[in-house]
């Protein structure tokens, strides 16, 4: 195997001035242990944010029990748009006076990501929550302590060969039925990025999911161009920019 090193200007791209970027120094966010982050996602007066990307969000997330964390997706198309949204006065009242629960993929998004929202509480101290606190190892570490899926619900997102994480032990059976996504040409169930189909809006181009049966019917027309297909977001004309 090889390995590639590459320098980046930023490791999660909030595409922030130096002078503005978060600092980790000051964080006090909390790591807890999958089986510790598992239990306070029962708990009230708690919310649960998704600081991936919507796309991702839509083929698998956390559903806490009732009663307990409200979870959150910020329906971000790239982490550009994170800053902004933390920044909206519905969403700093939503968060403040609870506990504010993160997860993304392994963990490197929600250490960036807390450490912005330890920032904008430093910047106003009207902005005050009950503490923050992340799963260490991301969703891939809760998914292997809880192997039969835990309060996970449907497929982790991955960017590498592997393309998506499911728990070992979860029948087949059941994870079909927590399929919420759809394919973005027929609207039929579906929960998979195969084929490297990205939304036609110029200023979007998130991946969107085509199914199987979508993907032959466009190979068969080849080599004409694909079909334009929007992202869920763009469908619903959703803009956070």
């Amino acid at each position: 195997k090889s390995l590639t090193i590459q320098k980046k200007a930023e490791l999660v791209a909030y595409g922030l001035p130096v002078t503005l970027a978060p600092s980790l120094k000051d964080n006090a966010t909390k790591h807890l242990e999958a089986d510790e982050y598992h239990k306070m996602m029962a708990e009230p007066n708690t919310v649960i944010i998704d600081v991936r990307n919507h796309y991702e969000a839509a083929i698998g997330r956390f559903q806490p029990p009732p009663g307990g964390a409200e979870f959150i997706d910020p329906k971000v198309r790239n982490s550009h748009e994170l800053p902004k949204w933390l920044a909206m006065d519905d969403v700093q009242e939503k968060l403040k006076g609870k506990k504010v629960m993160m997860y993304c993929t392994g963990g490197i998004r929600c250490e960036r990501f807390s450490a912005l929202l330890s920032q904008m509480k430093q910047e106003n101290p009207e902005f005050q929550t009950e503490g923050e606190f992340m799963v260490r190892g991301g969703i891939e570490r809760y998914i292997r302590t809880f192997p039969e899926g835990g309060f996970w619900k449907g497929k982790n997102f991955l960017f590498d060969k592997r393309q998506e994480q499911i728990p070992a032990n979860k029948p087949v059976e059941e994870l079909d039925k927590e399929v919420e996504s759809k394919c973005c040409q027929c609207k039929q169930p579906c929960a998979e990025y195969r084929g490297g189909f990205k939304c036609c809006e110029k200023d979007c181009q998130v991946p969107v999911i085509v199914c199987s049966v979508c993907r032959d019917e466009i190979r068969e027309t080849e080599p004409a161009p694909p079909p334009a297909i929007s992202c869920p977001l763009c469908e619903e004309g959703y803009r956070l920019r």
